[in-house]
């Protein structure tokens, strides 16, 4: 049996949209979608009724993640935290941007969090060499690479190879 997702897609592409609506469906959900791509279209959306899920394309023609998710406060209806994933083509290269809207990384613990075996946890919760084996592979067996920082209220990877 099929579990009931009421999800509301900001999407400018109709292939991608039906792309996720697919592999939801794959995975035991049944959506109730609704695709926009303009400010006024989510708005209307977000004035018809409550989502389960919202998901949301970073960089659109008319409409973007970020002024979605600021709709989305100030609507008052979603009041989850949010990741919003970007991936594009810079320079020649792929490009990961995976982005939060939870506070950010303290600073003084962001330029240590790809330390070997710096962990903000207890040493019962975790080695911390997630993140720097993360870096190791990605800077040397792929000649990539991966950086952290701080941005609109929350925290910011970036991979590239």
């Amino acid at each position: 049996m099929s579990t009931p997702l009421r999800l509301l897609i900001i999407e400018d592409s109709e292939d991608d949209a039906l792309l996720l609506i697919r592999e939801l469906a794959k995975n035991g959900y049944d959506p109730d979608c609704e695709r926009v791509d303009t400010p006024e279209g989510m708005q209307s959306a977000l004035a018809a009724g409550a989502w389960d899920v919202v998901v949301s394309d970073y960089v659109m023609p008319r409409f973007s993640g970020l002024a979605a998710l600021r709709m989305l406060k100030e609507s008052d209806r979603i009041t989850d935290p949010h990741i919003f994933i970007r991936i594009t083509c810079e320079n020649g290269r792929s490009v990961l941007y995976v982005r939060d809207n939870c506070g950010g990384i303290p600073d003084e613990v962001l330029p240590k969090i790809f330390d070997p075996y710096f962990t903000t946890r207890g040493p019962d919760r975790g080695t911390g060499i997630g993140l720097y084996m993360s870096k190791v592979i990605i800077e040397q067996n792929m000649a990539g690479h991966l950086t952290a920082c701080n941005v609109d209220g929350g925290a910011e990877f970036r991979i590239e190879v």
